[in-house]
């Protein structure tokens, strides 16, 4: 017997089993539900799933260059502990005046300005963490959210170059950890922990950034297959700020 019933069909159908050769048999009922689509509900779904389709990724531009300012981590060339350990704030400030829109003489961040935003992050950073240390993925979240107030920030994992070339298309630099000793920068000889921004990229494939180690890291390029294995070091993560 089959019944339909707001659009599902029910089949019943007995079958006998002996229980005791005096006694009646049991009737056991089984039920197959079928949904059974009307063609309003077919409709309905192809159009929802249409509207669920992403719209497609837009090709990435030949060239790249987004207007960020720059600093040397240390504005004076004064390389004691603090600066020499002040790359990640020195990238954080690229970033932030980058999204401000705050213009620049020659797009570059004044020594005494920068220089008291660096010191005044490493002072909050001593209040947050008990000590200035090298900021990792989480500790470098954290204090961006604690210090400048961004919510929107994205973090990359098992970066490639068409990731870092993405984001700069869209307008965003990205920021990047990396080992310095990889990079094979002849202006920087720290061989460790690193961060610099890449803000865009050349006709060669060539990543553009500003890379605090050097008063020289104002649009310094770097080959990506030497970029990706410097931050590959490092785990392979990158960070995006939006405003």
């Amino acid at each position: 017997m089959i019944i339909i019933s707001a659009g599902i069909v029910y089949r019943a159908f007995s079958i006998e089993k002996s229980i005791d050769p005096h006694l009646q048999t049991e009737l056991v009922i089984k039920r197959d539900i079928i949904e059974v689509k009307t063609e309003d509900e077919a409709v309905e779904k192809t159009a929802s799933e249409k509207e669920e389709t992403p719209p497609k990724e837009q090709p990435l531009k030949k060239t790249v260059f987004l207007p960020a300012p720059y600093t040397c981590q240390a504005p004076f060339a004064q390389w004691d502990y603090l600066h020499e350990n002040a790359c990640e704030e020195a990238a954080l400030l690229i970033v932030h005046y980058y999204l401000s829109g705050k213009k620049f003489k020659d797009n570059f961040i004044p020594r005494d300005l920068a220089d008291k935003e660096i010191k005044e992050m490493v002072a909050s950073q001593m209040k947050i963490f008990g000590r200035h240390k090298d900021l990792y993925e989480k500790d470098f979240v954290k204090f961006i959210k604690k210090y400048y107030g961004y919510k929107n920030i994205k973090v990359i994992h098992n970066t490639q170059t068409i990731n870092i070339k993405k984001e700069l298309s869209k307008g965003n630099p990205v920021i990047i950890p990396a080992r310095a000793k990889l990079l094979q920068n002849p202006y920087y000889h720290h061989p460790g922990y690193h961060m610099l921004v890449a803000i865009g990229y050349d006709k060669s494939g060539k990543i553009i950034t500003n890379d605090p180690g050097t008063k020289r890291g104002q649009n310094y390029k770097y080959d990506p297959k030497i970029l990706k294995k410097a931050y590959d070091f490092e785990g392979g993560w990158t960070v995006v700020v939006e405003k």
